[in-house]
């Protein structure tokens, strides 16, 4: 019963943190836009890993009970679903990571390959296993045994969960500002897959593949989801204000110059300005030398500097200057 406390508690903690999103975008990823279409995978990830907490409670409850011969049937049929929704949960993670990276190329299509290849495999070895054994028994007492196929089928995960955190951190390390800090937050979460993996190759009867999926879910929710949800409160604000017909509108944060650029100005967008960007004002100073007409640009400095545009804005709500760009 206390196995089973566990992954049940963490069932309701999925259930009540992922709500919101399972309401608002749904399963289906038809006619969906990118955006949308991420959220319904993380959607599929949450389901998978939902499934395979209820799988795992019940199988921890049943256990308790495996004297009684008729539910023998039924704590077989778990732990085979036990395997193969946590191959599942793998599967549906690495199709979400592939959409939130939205990149493609050779490097995507590898992983998908590799991560069905694992599935398919897992699937077929959990069938064999009702004849060859080679994943796990039960002995005559009912008690569960875990062979040597099973290890390896955790050797396998971890090295993928390894893999694709190589391949996020490496992305990551590419990125700049609150991307950098979300691509992080998906490696992370691989890491701790992988190694709540490890955990469970040594301790089989504690459920730290459960853990380890709620954590990373939390990690998600806290530094992906909840991120993006404030840039889209931003965005939806700023899209109003550019009715205006502003050029271009930086949103700074003043602690850490990381910034975001928001522009419907094709000429402004021809200048090739950035997106996003770590540090505003030293980006500032250097499109200063090549946009700004060269009688301006002394006269422009002076004002991309943090402490003289904090010093023009106390008291006040607004200030302005003009200079010439080519």
């Amino acid at each position: 019963m206390i196995y089973a406390m566990v992954p049940a508690s963490l069932l309701i903690i999925n259930l009540i943190l992922n709500f919101e999103s399972l309401k608002n975008y749904g399963l289906s990823e038809k006619n969906r836009s990118k955006n949308r279409r991420v959220a319904v995978r993380f959607n599929h990830f949450i389901i998978a890993a939902s499934i395979y907490l209820i799988v795992d409670f019940t199988w921890g409850i049943l256990y308790e009970q495996r004297e009684i011969t008729a539910l023998f049937p039924l704590i077989y049929l778990l732990t085979v679903f036990y395997f193969m929704f946590m191959l599942l949960t793998m599967l549906t993670w690495t199709r979400y990571m592939v959409a939130y990276l939205d990149k493609g190329g050779w490097r995507s299509t590898m992983l998908l390959y590799g991560v069905w290849a694992l599935f398919v495999i897992g699937v077929i070895c959990l069938v064999l296993n009702r004849f060859y054994h080679f994943m796990f028994f039960y002995n005559e007492a009912h008690e569960y045994i875990g062979e040597t196929g099973r290890n390896v089928s955790f050797l396998f995960q971890i090295f993928f969960y390894a893999f694709i955190t190589a391949y996020m951190f490496r992305v990551a390390y590419k990125s700049t500002g609150r991307q950098r800090t979300r691509y992080h937050a998906v490696a992370v979460t691989s890491v701790v897959l992988g190694a709540s993996l490890v955990l469970q190759i040594f301790f089989a009867l504690i459920p730290s593949y459960a853990i380890g999926l709620t954590i990373g879910i939390c990690v998600v929710n806290s530094f992906v989801n909840a991120s993006e949800r404030k840039e889209k409160r931003v965005r939806d604000h700023i899209t109003s204000v550019m009715a205006e017909e502003y050029e271009a509108i930086f949103y700074i944060d003043i602690e850490t110059c990381e910034y975001l650029t928001f522009a419907e100005s094709a000429k402004y967008m021809d200048l090739n300005a950035k997106a996003t960007g770590r540090d505003f004002f030293k980006e500032a100073l250097e499109s200063i030398e090549v946009c700004v007409y060269p009688d301006d640009k002394e006269y422009a400095r002076t004002f991309f500097d943090k402490e003289n545009l904090l010093k023009n804005l106390e008291g006040r709500r607004s200030f302005s200057f003009k200079y010439r760009i080519m």
